[in-house]
């Protein structure tokens, strides 16, 4: 990234490429980066249920082994279990189901950051008919910077050419050559003028015949030059509102774009966390009950003798507590209540935002710059946690 702020530094902006060409290649990697997206997405969750499940049953099969006398279990099926459990630890060690799952939930990450800016690009092509080719070599490096990161494991092929016709159309390169063709020649070929101003001009070339013909001349001279000037201002009026408003479009494209996203992710966030305080409320009674339930049976004469099911209590609290070590249900509920206050915060700024700049007709580019700074951080700090 530092390499790609340097470039922005050190390189020019205003030199313009064609802005169709620019939106079909946006939207040609949109859809490389969401099958990517979505192959590191499915294979991120298969990483995941592949070490909790290794490590429950690792956790379990210790907590069996080392009661294996108060539980009365055979010296064969003990044997069984050590070797299952060796298998398993071979398998976590050889796959590496953690490590490849975090690099996995990063590329996520940077994946949906770059389709965000992608995204951008491909508004403002679109709404106000520019786009700069520096922007879109800096995206290009961008996104190929993406799909280098993504593991070798993770197969994505790469999308057909599709040439320089919008998708969905049916013409060919060759048609869409021969448009252009035709096009340059209609840029090259003269444009129609006012009959009036043509007739002003022939008459102001003829020579005059006497002084009132020069006078004459020189007064619709500075009538052609002063209705030359008016138009050359109107013009430059209209060019600088129409400017105007296609900033006005992308800026409402971008927090339309984002409201959108945050009011799906607001309600998903919340499930998460609603979800994982559930769990860690039945996982902290059961594992009260059961202390509570051992100590009886310890201290009561009467259920002195029931040793089998103390051990098999102490075996559940055991195994329970384990695997609430190993998956952090903790740290994940406090790290998806932030996502969610901050998700919150970001949608009220942004809805208050929109609001203004439907009301004034603008926006202050700080306020914007901040917006799409937090925007950013939110995706790449919480993707395992934020809808596709």
């Amino acid at each position: 990234m530092t390499a790609i702020a340097m470039a922005m530094a050190d390189t020019d902006f205003t030199t313009q490429m064609d802005a169709k060409h620019c939106a079909v290649q946006c939207r040609e990697w949109q859809a490389t980066l969401d099958r990517t997206y979505l192959m590191c997405m499915q294979s991120a969750r298969i990483q995941d249920h592949l070490s909790m499940v290794s490590s429950g049953l690792i956790i379990v099969l210790n907590v069996v082994i080392v009661g294996a006398k108060d539980l009365q279990i055979e010296a064969f099926i003990v044997s069984i279990f050590v070797i299952v459990m060796s298998v398993l630890k071979a398998l976590q060690m050889k796959f590496q189901y953690d490590v490849c799952g975090s690099e996995l939930h990063a590329c996520k990450a940077q994946i949906r950051s770059v389709k965000i800016s992608v995204k951008e690009l491909l508004n403002e092509a679109e709404c106000t008919g520019k786009a700069s080719m520096c922007q879109f070599n800096i995206m290009r490096d961008r996104v190929s910077q993406a799909i280098e990161a993504v593991p070798n494991y993770i197969s994505v092929e790469p999308s057909a050419p599709r040439g320089w016709h919008m998708p969905g159309s049916a013409t060919t390169p060759v048609a869409n050559a021969s448009e252009l063709v035709k096009t340059a020649k209609d840029i090259e070929a003269p444009t129609p003028r006012d009959p009036k101003v043509v007739k002003e001009a022939c008459h102001m070339m003829m020579p005059p015949a006497d002084m009132a013909d020069k006078d004459a001349a020189k007064d619709a001279t500075k009538d052609a030059a002063k209705e030359a000037a008016k138009e050359a201002a109107s013009i430059a009026l209209e060019v600088k509102a129409r400017a105007v408003a296609a900033k006005t479009e992308v800026e409402k494209v971008i927090l339309a774009d984002m409201l959108k996203f945050l009011q799906t992710a607001e309600p998903v966030i919340g499930r998460a966390a609603a979800f994982l305080g559930l769990i860690i409320a039945v996982t902290t009674t059961v594992e009260l009950a059961l202390n509570a339930l051992i100590m009886a049976f310890k201290n009561i004469s009467s259920l002195a003798d029931l040793g089998d099911v103390v051990a098999i209590f102490a075996s559940v609290n055991a195994v329970q507590k384990g695997l609430l070590m190993k998956l952090d249900l903790d740290v994940k509920r406090n790290t998806v209540l932030a996502a969610q206050t901050k998700v919150t915060t970001l949608m009220q700024k942004v809805k208050q935002e929109t609001l203004n700049l439907e009301a004034t007709g603008e926006i202050k580019q700080a306020a914007l710059v901040q917006l799409k700074k937090d925007y950013q951080s939110i995706i790449e700090k919480y993707a395992s946690f934020l809808p596709r």
